[in-house]
């Protein structure tokens, strides 16, 4: 069994959610609408500076990476994006170019302190946003934007 998993932080890096999540295979990139991405809060991962998360945000829009998991990977899969402590698993539906839906784990959390990523992290995201073939201006947008 596996199921499906959107990815809008470190994990749209291939190599990256290869090394937390061996189980998973990159399907290609979706969107998620309703939200905007921030940088919140604090990570212990990432040099106690702020990581990605989603807040809801009407007419909003989150790209990221779609991937299938093992269902045996989501173990692992919670241990990367720090869940239950941190981000809570939840589900969403999400869609890709053509418009087909998907129904999608996440992981988000309520918004907190907005505050700027380490310059390590940032770079993850900048890859994964290559990997993952991100548009252009979402790229530019999201990975230079520092909080709220």
């Amino acid at each position: 069994m596996t199921f499906l998993y959107f990815a809008y932080g470190m994990n749209m890096s291939h190599e990256h959610m290869k090394l937390a999540c061996s189980q998973s295979s990159y399907i290609g990139r979706a969107f998620l609408e309703g939200y905007k991405m921030v940088y919140d809060g604090c990570s212990d991962y990432m040099r106690r500076r702020a990581q990605a998360n989603i807040v809801d945000c009407d007419g909003g829009v989150v790209w990221g990476g779609l991937y299938e998991v093992e269902e045996s990977g989501l173990d692992a899969l919670d241990a990367s994006e720090s869940s239950p402590r941190s981000f809570d698993r939840g589900k969403a539906v999400v869609k890709n170019d053509e418009g087909k839906t998907y129904d999608a784990v996440i992981y988000c959390r309520e918004g907190r302190e907005p505050g700027g990523p380490s310059t390590e992290y940032r770079q993850i995201l900048i890859q994964g946003a290559k990997d993952c073939k991100l548009p252009k201006k979402y790229q530019t947008q999201v990975t230079y934007r520092i909080s709220h």
